[in-house]
């Protein structure tokens, strides 16, 4: 499963002041590229929402673990 935030690919994002120099490379380095690299990832690869996956899931017989927390 993955989640992509907004905010990953708004390269004119306003920058927030008080990050140390290792969060500002972390959340700003690279947003100009963000937006050509996930549309390679879309086109170069097939996915399915998780009503689809459960659908398939079920269809083969696959049983997932379950965990007790």
């Amino acid at each position: 499963m993955t989640y992509f935030n907004p905010r990953d690919f708004d390269k004119d994002q306003p920058m927030i002041k008080d990050l140390s120099a290792v969060r500002k490379f972390k959340s700003y380095n690279g947003l100009n590229s963000t937006r050509n690299k996930l549309k390679e990832i879309l086109k170069e690869n097939s996915f399915k929402d998780l009503f689809e996956a459960q659908k398939s899931l079920e269809e083969n017989r696959v049983t997932l673990p379950v965990f007790k927390i």
